[in-house]
């Protein structure tokens, strides 16, 4: 029978906080494991941390034909500070689109999985193996994908490996790297009466996040990807109103 509630189990999805941190994916990948086994994929469950752990599911793996993979993540970024208009959690439908954290990135890309790996052998054993592979912790830089490539050993020939991140509905065969840079300047403290006497951090570190902003590589578009980008996320300096910075 085909698998047709994937809107529905999106929205199950959304309405489970897996907001990273501090993750607790734990539940999504029990909720996903079970649909899942019902439906007669082998599970293996990877512990990452407290209520973290990642999921594998198989299917038709064991018969010597090549596999195609899926992948996602169970966990989100978090709400913001900004209030939200609807329940980050409550998966409402309005106009045709499901709103809630993770309905894009990607609790509804691991719902759509789920589906097309459910139907895949609902009618005809497919010309391949299928193995789903949801990881922990993907949004603090894919740390979850890390782990699980530690802990996993692939002996199958992979034919392709399908990642349900959001591409505006259009197949993508690429995505941009990342490089994290972590930059700490130090000063001299002093009271905040005689700055003339101290040396401040927080201006050497301002001064150099304008620099960024304006910061070219000079290097040719890609025809894919377009041009690199630079992007400024956190900042931190200082221990009180009175006291010069020195970190």
């Amino acid at each position: 029978m085909l698998f047709s509630n994937v809107i529905e189990f999106t929205r199950l999805l959304i309405s489970l906080d897996t907001v990273n941190p501090p993750g607790n994916e734990a539940v999504a990948a029990e909720l996903t494991g079970t649909l899942l086994k019902e439906n007669g994929f082998k599970l293996t469950n990877i512990p990452y941390g407290s209520n973290r752990h990642h999921l594998v599911a198989e299917k038709g793996c064991d018969s010597g034909k090549p596999i195609l993979i899926f992948t996602g993540h169970f966990d989100t970024v978090p709400l913001g500070a900004k209030e939200w208009t609807v329940d980050p959690f409550g998966g409402e439908t309005i106009d045709g689109k499901i709103y809630g954290r993770g309905s894009s990135d990607m609790k509804g890309g691991v719902a759509a999985m789920v589906g097309a790996a459910i139907n895949a052998f609902a009618e005809t054993e497919p010309q391949c193996g299928v193995k789903l592979l949801f990881t922990a912790d993907e949004e603090t830089g894919c740390k979850g994908a890390g782990h699980l490539v530690q802990q996993l050993s692939l002996q199958e020939e992979v034919i392709g490996i399908v990642v349900g991140e959001p591409t505006a509905n259009v197949p993508v065969i690429g995505q941009k790297g990342g490089l994290y840079l972590k930059v700490t300047t130090s000063g001299k403290t002093a009271h905040s009466s005689m700055p003339h006497l101290g040396d401040n951090a927080i201006y050497k570190a301002a001064k150099a996040i304008l620099k960024a902003e304006q910061f070219e590589f000079n290097v040719v578009e890609d025809d894919l990807l377009g041009f690199s980008t630079i992007n400024v996320g956190r900042m931190q300096g200082g221990l009180n109103l009175n006291s010069v910075p020195d970190y």
